[in-house]
């Protein structure tokens, strides 16, 4: 797989969870993704990145993703765990609904 693949995946899956958020009321603008707090090196990608998610300053979750599923994500998320990972995010992020 190519770097650009791997780029393209970071981007599609952010993308996909600052729609997410906005879905559950949460503005684009406060959303904050740090794909391995912005410490990937060009050229040498890593098996595995952490994206740390934030909506304020005490909210904020980390998950992991494999070089493989954001390799996959190039185009858009096929993969059933991306999407769990996807929605899981959204939802601590954005609490309780009430109702």
């Amino acid at each position: 797989m190519s770097n650009d693949q791997f780029y393209a995946g970071l981007r599609v899956i952010g993308e996909e969870i600052v729609v997410a958020l906005a879905s559950l009321g949460i503005a684009k603008n406060s959303v904050d993704l740090k794909w391995n707090h912005g410490l990937i090196a060009a050229g040498s990608l890593p098996e595995f990145v952490e994206l740390e998610v934030s909506t304020s300053p005490s909210k904020r979750v980390l998950v992991r993703f494999s070089r493989e599923q954001l390799e996959d994500s190039a185009d858009r998320i096929d993969r059933l765990e991306v999407r769990a990972i996807v929605g899981r995010v959204a939802a601590q992020l954005a609490g309780p609904r009430p109702g």
